[in-house]
């Protein structure tokens, strides 16, 4: 009796339609963590977007107004008043335009180091929603039906983390590339069209058209741009040293995880052959109970003795589940 009631709350409780998409669903969109993760990887796109607007030519309107309380003249005859040299306003108002045509790939370094830094973003959020989606696998029955489609095949690119680590070196190294572009020359090209007021001597607009090329190098910049380019580049090494051991962390907990899941997968079909022996067996006990050839004793040691196989079987299930839950985290893939 206690037996059938087991198994009756058994299949009432799995027979349940609990969708495990509408659980995850509901769970990664309260999450204040992933709201977190989403702004983060929306500010280093737009970052992003900004630093490239850098390699394009910016074009402004200028206008300038001066007044001048003494103008230089020119005496021509002593006899006759000096000549002003202009006037007491002076105006000017048009379009320029300006160019980086070199600037020792300054912007490029930057461009790739923000790239690389929303790449990373990009990894984060994807390995906190592995993560808020692994706290969500409360429904043993629906992943249990995914076991036949579970791979364990787990790479160390497939490791959010590790990409995200991997990024942000190489973001950091190119920041580096960037400070140093900035103690080489640069050139730049300026074009202008403006109204100007006066045309020197002669109280009349012109306009006036101009082209530039301006050469700028730094000849001394302070030592802290020195100890900031020695820093990020220390700091991009470093990462580098904690991503490769990073890896090789990965790869002894992936091999150890993989070798108790196959263990476990092992028990699971040798536990499931067992049980279905001992049901039968006890189906057997009860024929014979009901024919009068076994006693009632003998059909309640047959059910007891099922009963601690499914207990047993039910435990291995909770112990593959609990590893395909660390294989998940590790980078293992549920082909649904």
């Amino acid at each position: 009796m206690r037996l059938f009631l087991l198994l009756f709350m058994a299949n009432t409780t799995f027979g349940n339609d609990f969708s495990l998409e509408d659980a995850e669903t509901s769970a990664l969109q309260n999450s204040e963590l992933l709201k977190v993760a989403e702004t983060d990887l929306w500010v280093a796109k737009q970052q992003k977007q900004a630093v490239l607007t850098t390699f394009f030519p910016k074009l402004a309107f200028q206008s300038n107004y001066t007044y001048l309380s003494k103008l230089p003249s020119l005496t021509v005859n002593p006899a006759i008043a000096p000549i002003p040299l202009g006037d007491h306003s002076n105006y000017s108002m048009g379009l320029s335009l300006s160019y980086v045509l070199w600037d020792h790939f300054s912007t490029w370094h930057s461009y790739q180091a923000i790239g690389y830094t929303h790449q990373s973003k990009e990894q984060d959020l994807k390995a906190l929603t592995q993560t808020l989606e692994i706290r969500q696998l409360d429904s043993l029955r629906k992943l249990l039906e995914k076991w036949k489609s579970f791979k364990p095949s787990i790479q160390p690119s497939d490791f959010p983390a590790l990409q995200s680590l991997q990024l942000l070196s190489k973001a950091t190294l190119h920041t580096a590339r960037s400070l140093v572009s900035r103690l080489y020359p640069s050139i730049t090209l300026d074009t202008s069209t403006a109204l100007v007021y006066p045309n020197g001597p002669v109280l009349q607009n012109i306009n006036q058209n101009t082209i530039s090329i301006n050469l700028s190098l730094p000849l001394w910049l302070g030592d802290p741009n020195w100890s900031l380019i020695s820093a990020k580049k220390r700091e991009a090494e470093a990462m580098k040293h904690q991503a490769a051991h990073l890896v090789i962390e990965h790869q002894r907990d992936t091999r150890k995880a993989t070798a108790q899941y196959q263990s476990l997968l092992l028990q699971q079909r040798k536990s499931k052959q067992e049980n279905r022996n001992i049901a039968e067996s006890a189906r057997l006990f009860y024929a014979s109970y009901q024919t009068g050839k076994s006693t009632f004793l003998e059909v309640l040691a047959a059910n007891h003795q099922l009963l601690q196989s499914q207990i047993a079987q039910a435990r291995i299930n909770a112990q593959l589940l609990s590893q395909m839950i660390t294989l998940i985290a590790l980078g293992g893939k549920i082909n649904s």
